[in-house]
């Protein structure tokens, strides 16, 4: 409802919504009140209900019930708002759902409705409840099935855990402002390579342009070359992404980078500094400033 649909869902549906499964029982840790302190958010898991905090929300599977449930945020200020993405339905590969019917307000700072299509081929059926958070990104909670297995129960999920949820403001960690400020309006690059000596090997380039509107900019290819028995043969590959960065505290106080695209996905690194040196999920990035007598600084509009 609130940007195209992010990799979570369609991922943890394929895998699991359809056939019932509850997700990853071993390690399942969520259950009762839940206080994500460092979010601002709490909400209460229903009995019988348990999940995992993933990295774009939390997904909630049923110990006896089928499907699914997600908790994935939005940035969406108004009602008037939620509900125009609303009408537009979700379309992804795999994945198409329409609203069944026009959405209702429920209080007067949260929609829901039921909204009905298909997930890799098979029919689905989803409830969704919408909440704004006064103090920073609202919560969706999607409460989802097969159509052989949906009912009102699962309206009845979503509009529970929804009207659980209790939002707070999150006090700004130095940290955070401190690595903004060192991340903003600059570019970061990654490269490696390596050559067999033979003529085979293969080269590495990462690049994200982090701008002081807090859009980015990323782009990367890999090349690859093969000499086997005198015949030589070569690959490569190119990827780009574009949308919005930040940067947040997680529970273990570290800063991490987040860059939320423009097509939904959601990719975080945590970020440090060590002796200059700027390092990404531990890897080395070199930081380009703006004004890089160069011209490789970052490409901002």
């Amino acid at each position: 409802m609130t940007r195209k649909l992010h990799p979570l869902f369609g991922s943890l549906v394929l895998a699991a919504l359809l056939v019932a499964a509850p997700p990853g029982n071993a390690r399942a840790e969520l259950t009762g009140h839940v206080d994500l302190e460092h979010l601002g958010i709490a909400f209460t898991v229903p009995d019988q209900w348990q999940g995992q905090l993933m990295d774009a929300g939390v997904v909630l599977g049923g110990l006896r019930e089928p499907g699914l449930i997600l908790l994935l945020p939005h940035e969406h200020a108004t009602l008037d708002d939620l509900r125009r993405e609303a009408s537009a339905g979700i379309a992804e590969e795999g994945v198409s759902l329409r609203p069944a019917a026009a959405l209702e307000a429920i209080g007067d700072d949260a929609l829901g409705g039921r909204f009905t299509g298909s997930v890799s081929g098979h029919p689905a059926e989803v409830y969704v409840v919408a909440r704004l958070n006064p103090h920073g990104e609202g919560v969706i909670v999607m409460a989802m099935t097969d159509a052989e297995n949906f009912s009102a129960r699962y309206e009845a999920l979503a509009r529970e855990i929804a009207a659980s949820l209790a939002f707070r403001e999150v006090e700004r960690s130095p940290l955070v402002d401190e690595v903004t400020d060192l991340l903003r309006h600059t570019r970061l690059t990654y490269r490696e390579s390596y050559s067999s000596g033979s003529g085979g090997g293969y080269s590495t380039r990462r690049s994200i342009d982090l701008c002081p509107d807090m859009r980015f900019h990323q782009q990367g290819s890999t090349q690859l070359g093969v000499d086997v028995g005198g015949a030589f043969g070569s690959a490569q590959g190119r990827g780009q992404g574009a949308g919005r960065w930040l940067v947040i505290a997680d529970q273990g106080h570290r800063a991490r980078l987040e860059l939320r695209h423009d097509s939904g996905a959601v990719q975080q690194y945590v970020v440090h500094f060590e002796e200059g040196r700027t390092y990404l999920d531990g890897e080395r990035y070199f930081r380009i400033g703006a004004n890089d007598p160069n011209g490789n600084g970052p490409r901002c509009r």
